[in-house]
C-alpha cells in the first residue's frame, strides 16, 4: 500500500495541514530542504522516490532537532519567499523533465502563510515506468532511514524494478488490445473503437465514483448554448438506452434501430476511470449508384466525388464518410471529460483508436482539400481489414489530450474554440490510418465547426432515406 502521510490529497491542502511534520522525521518517504536544490539534486530526489515505495519532498522546510541533536522532525513555518515560486516551481519541472528518464509522475502544490513565505510540496508516488534514471546514469533509491538517496548498483534490484515497469505495460498493452467478438452480422460494418485512458499506467489509482444512474445521466445529459456546445448540432446521435453493470464497471448501449444482438453504439466503462467507445462508422457499397448519392447528398463535394468513383472497374469497394467521423469524434470526447470531472479527476487524458473492416474502403471527407489530393494521387482504395492508430500499444504512442485549462492549450485558443478543436490532432491520426494524409485535414476552427454542421445535417436527411 502507499505511504499516507495526510488525510487529505494534494491539491487539498493547507498551511494547517505541515504541523503534523513536527514530529516525522526523514527516511524513506519524507526529505526535507530549506532550500529548492539545483537541478541534478532535484532529480535526484524525485527519481529516488520513484525507484523505491514513492513519498513526499518539502521545499522550505527546516529539520528541527531535541536537545540531543537527534532529528526529530521539521519546523512547519515555510522559508521560501513568495516572489521566488515561479522560478524555483520552473527549476524543479525542468529538472524532471531534463535529467531523469524516464519522466516520472509527480504531483506539486504550493503553500503561501500570512507571512508570505512559500513551501512547495512534491509527491512522487511509486513509479509504474521504472527504472527511472539519473542524468549522470546513476540509479538512486531511498535506503533504511537516510535522508538522502543513495546509488544503487545492485543488478538484481535494477531487473525488479524493470519487471515492475513491464507488468504495467503489459496491462496497459491488453487493454489497448482488448477486442470483442461479433456475430457474422458484423463483419461488413465498419467500427472505430476509441480507447481513453486518463492514466495509462495507474500511477494516480483512480476509482470510479459514479453509480449506474450517474453514467446514464452524463452519456444522455443534452447541452445548451451557455455550454459552448450550440445545442442540437453536437450531440451524439445515438440514444443510450441499454445500460448494465459488469464486474469492472458499466455498459451503455443504443439498441433502438438495430437488432439488439448486434454490435451498436457501445460505451464500455471501468472502475479505473478507462472507457472504450465502440463506434459503427457509416459505409455504402459503391455498386449502389443511387444509395451513394443519397449516402453522400447534403455535402459540398459529394457530387464530384461521385463523379471520380466513375474510373473504377471495380463494384467491390464502401465509402467511409470521415466527416461523420469528426462529428462523433469531437461528442465521444466531450462526454468523456465530463466523465473525468464527475470523479474528480483532471481532465487530461490519453487515447488511441482501432479501425476494422476497413478492407477496401474509400474514405470520404468534405474539405475542399480532399479532391485535388485524390485527383493527383488517386483514390485511396484500403488495403488492410484493421489498423492501429497511432501505430503500437505503448505508452509513447498514446495521443495526450491536455486538459482545457493548461496554460499553453488557453494561449492557443478560447473557451468556445477549444473545445471544437480539441479532438482534430486524434481525428487526424484516425484519418492517416485511412488512407488521408494530415495536409489534406482542415484545422480552423470555423471550418470544422461548418463541416461538423453539414455531417449533422446529412446524418438526418440520410437516415430518412435508409429508414
Amino acid at each position: 500500500m502507499p505511504y499516507t502521510l495526510f488525510h487529505e490529497k494534494i491539491e487539498n491542502l493547507t498551511i494547517n495541514n505541515l504541523q503534523i511534520l513536527e514530529n516525522i522525521t526523514e527516511g524513506w518517504f519524507v526529505e526535507y530542504k530549506r532550500e529548492v536544490s539545483n537541478a541534478s539534486t532535484i532529480a535526484k530526489s524525485i527519481s529516488a522516490f520513484a525507484n523505491t515505495y514513492g513519498g513526499w519532498i518539502f521545499y522550505g522546510l527546516e529539520e528541527k532537532k531535541d536537545e540531543y541533536g537527534k532529528k526529530i522532525g521539521a519546523f512547519s513555518q515555510p522559508k521560501i519567499p513568495s516572489e521566488n515560486i515561479n522560478r524555483l516551481e520552473s527549476r524543479i519541472d525542468s529538472a524532471v523533465k531534463s535529467h531523469i528518464s524516464p519522466t516520472p509522475y509527480f504531483e506539486r502544490k504550493t503553500l503561501i502563510d500570512s507571512n508570505n513565505k512559500a513551501i512547495i510540496i512534491i509527491f512522487v508516488p511509486e513509479g509504474n515506468n521504472a527504472p527511472y534514471i539519473h542524468s549522470s546514469g546513476k540509479l538512486y533509491r531511498r535506503v533504511n532511514e537516510q535522508s538522502d538517496p543513495s546509488e544503487e548498483k545492485d543488478r538484481v534490484v535494477f531487473e525488479r524494478l524493470l519487471q515492475r515497469s513491464q507488468t504495467y505495460r503489459q496491462y496497459l498493452s491488453d487493454f489497448l488490445n482488448e477486442k470483442f467478438n461479433k456475430s457474422d452480422i458484423n463483419l461488413q460494418q465498419t467500427y472505430l473503437h476509441c480507447y481513453f485512458l486518463p492514466d495509462p499506467l495507474n500511477h494516480k489509482e483512480h476509482h470510479s465514483k459514479i453509480e449506474i444512474y450517474d453514467f446514464k445521466e452524463l452519456l444522455n445529459k443534452k447541452y445548451s448554448d451557455e455550454d459552448y456546445w450550440f445545442s442540437g448540432i453536437f450531440e451524439i446521435p445515438f440514444k443510450i438506452n441499454n445500460i448494465f453493470s459488469t464486474t469492472d464497471g458499466f455498459i451503455a448501449r443504443h439498441s433502438l434501430t438495430i437488432d439488439p444482438t448486434s454490435l451498436s453504439f457501445t460505451w464500455r466503462y471501468y472502475e479505473n476511470c478507462s472507457s472504450i467507445v465502440t463506434i459503427p462508422i457509416p459505409t455504402c457499397a459503391i455498386s449502389q449508384n443511387r444509395e451513394i448519392i443519397n449516402f453522400l447528398k447534403g455535402y459540398q463535394n459529394s457530387p464530384e466525388f461521385i463523379n471520380m468513383l466513375q474510373s473504377l472497374k471495380s463494384n467491390s469497394c464502401r465509402i467511409i464518410d470521415i466527416s461523420w467521423i469528426h462529428w462523433i469524434l469531437t461528442n465521444v470526447i466531450k462526454k468523456y471529460r465530463h466523465i473525468l470531472l464527475a470523479n474528480n479527476c483532471k481532465e487530461s487524458f490519453y487515447a488511441k483508436a482501432r479501425i476494422e473492416n476497413i478492407y477496401q474502403c474509400i474514405p470520404f471527407i468534405d474539405c475542399n482539400r480532399y479532391l485535388p489530393f485524390i485527383s493527383e494521387y488517386g483514390l485511396p482504395i484500403i488495403q488492410d481489414n484493421e489498423t492501429t492508430t497511432p501505430v503500437g500499444l505503448t505508452l509513447e504512442s498514446l495521443i495526450y489530450f491536455p486538459s482545457l485549462n493548461e496554460n499553453d492549450y488557453l494561449s492557443r485558443h478560447n473557451k468556445e474554440d477549444k473545445k471544437i478543436i480539441c479532438g482534430l490532432n486524434f481525428f487526424e491520426h484516425i484519418c492517416k490510418g485511412l488512407g488521408v494524409p494530415q495536409f489534406v485535414i482542415p484545422n480552423e476552427v470555423s471550418t470544422i465547426s461548418k463541416l461538423i454542421s453539414r455531417a449533422q445535417q446529412v446524418h438526418q436527411s440520410r437516415n430518412s432515406f435508409f429508414d
